[in-house]
């Protein structure tokens, strides 16, 4: 060792090929967030249905009104 390293005491580096003890939680995780936003966008919206009144005012409602 010359000058210019400095010894790291208490951590392991990990060789070619070896992955993080977390990589397979760090990959759930990720796996989880691309299902939850799949999910989240694949649910339909409430419907919104526009009335014209004889009047010719219109309103925005979630109930479908009858004739």
């Amino acid at each position: 060792m010359n000058g210019n390293t400095f010894p790291v005491i208490g951590v392991r580096r990990r060789g070619p090929g070896r992955r993080s003890p977390l990589a397979p939680l760090v990959a759930y995780r990720a796996a989880l967030v691309v299902a939850l936003g799949a999910l989240f966008t694949a649910l339909p919206a409430q419907a919104l249905y526009k009335v014209v009144g004889p009047d010719g005012k219109v309103t925005y409602t979630d109930r479908l009104t009858g004739p």
